[in-house]
């Protein structure tokens, strides 16, 4: 039986991993075809949780609790810590912008009464009040969260077997080859909550936390496997951006199912990165709780509020520039923690150094030519 506490650990990376970025998976996949699309999330996904795993060991090697920014300033410096708040700052805000845009327009299906601005204006509400109530609750609740999101996943998957069509699944454009790389980096990014699930273990039971960031990882992957293998093998060509619109054809029940898991899936994942953030100006910043908590969760209602609404956008630019940044500070700072690090932790991985280099171009590349394309599009 597995541990409750590696449990509640999981269920916390699961519910930072699986957020906005499952919605825009099956949209990417049908662009490239799914097949390439499947070949790309493997490859991202063994990256990810090496990734993961790395940074696992440098909270484990270091004294006091700190989120990404202060393990790279630590390790690396000043210009590390910028790099990571650059990281942060991009990934999370941009994130956290397009939970409260879709959520609104779930919430406004669902309810089919009022406006998508107003119901993202509640979820908002909602989402930074339970943010203000701390970790704890937050993990408990995201474990009720994990188990609602694989039964309503099961029933998505189940009733659109009868418009499953395999032909669906063999198209290929290579002329899309770079658009996944932001959306699978944005959909797997879950990094920084590590700390946190660190925090559920006593002492003499951090070497626990493997197990949990293995679970953590591999199984949002699964799940968005089935999830883009069922969207796409039902719409093809047709898939939306949200991967929801597509199916109002079919069923009016699996629109609603679509609309529930988007509302479970992002309600999860804002308060896991509202809580990384608030603790990010609290104990790397020392700001105090309230106007942590007032920096984290406000910012993106101000974007959301001035007119940022590109959702398949946001998300493909926040993952490459997120995902690359952050990428880039955990194999400096593992590899500077596993020489200068506080103690030695409760579990080790090693990294070849050429794959370490590889990685580290490949997501400077990312950054840069999601830079240069932004540019190209203003």
């Amino acid at each position: 039986m597995i541990d409750r506490k590696i449990l509640r650990a999981s269920a916390m990376l699961i519910g930072t991993i699986i957020g906005a970025g499952i919605f825009g998976i099956p949209y990417a996949f049908s662009k490239i075809g799914f097949w390439a699309g499947v070949g790309y999330l493997i490859v991202l996904g063994t990256v990810v949780l090496m990734l993961n795993l790395s940074h696992g060991e440098v909270v484990l090697s270091t004294h006091g609790r700190h989120q990404l920014s202060g393990y790279a300033e630590k390790y690396l410096g000043k210009k590390g810590k910028v790099l990571a708040l650059l990281s942060m700052f991009f990934g999370f805000y941009g994130a956290l912008t397009a939970y409260i845009i879709k959520v609104g327009e779930f919430l406004r299906t669902l309810t089919s009464t009022g406006s998508s601005f107003g119901w993202s204006l509640i979820f908002f509400g909602v989402m930074a009040f339970l943010v203000l109530l701390g970790v704890k609750l937050i993990s408990r609740f995201q474990l009720v969260l994990g188990f609602l999101l694989i039964i309503v996943l099961v029933l998505i998957c189940g009733m659109g077997l009868s418009w499953f069509n395999p032909s669906n699944l063999s198209h290929f454009d290579p002329s899309f080859f770079f658009m996944p790389y932001g959306v699978i980096l944005f959909a797997l990014g879950g990094a920084s909550i590590i700390p946190e699930m660190g925090g559920i273990f006593k002492r003499e039971e951090r070497g626990k936390l493997k197990k949990a960031i293995i679970f953590g990882t591999v199984i949002p992957i699964t799940l968005y496997c089935i999830f883009a293998l069922v969207i796409v093998g039902i719409t093809g060509l047709n898939t939306s951006d949200d991967a929801i619109g597509g199916l109002v054809n079919l069923h009016p029940f699996m629109t609603y199912l679509g609309a529930f898991l988007g509302t479970l899936t992002m309600s999860s994942t804002f308060l896991s990165l509202g809580t990384i953030l608030k603790d990010l100006y609290h104990y790397d910043f020392h700001f105090p709780p309230f106007l942590a908590w007032a920096a984290a969760c406000f910012i993106p209602l101000l974007l959301f509020i001035s007119g940022v609404t590109e959702f398949i956008t946001l998300i493909m630019m926040a993952g490459s520039l997120m995902g690359g940044f952050e990428g880039i500070v955990i194999i400096y700072s593992h590899r500077k923690a596993q020489i200068a690090g506080d103690k030695k932790p409760e579990f080790s991985i090693r990294i070849p150094t050429s794959i370490e280099y590889i990685l580290i171009v490949v997501f400077a590349l990312g950054v840069v030519y999601e830079i240069v394309s932004f540019l190209q599009k203003v």
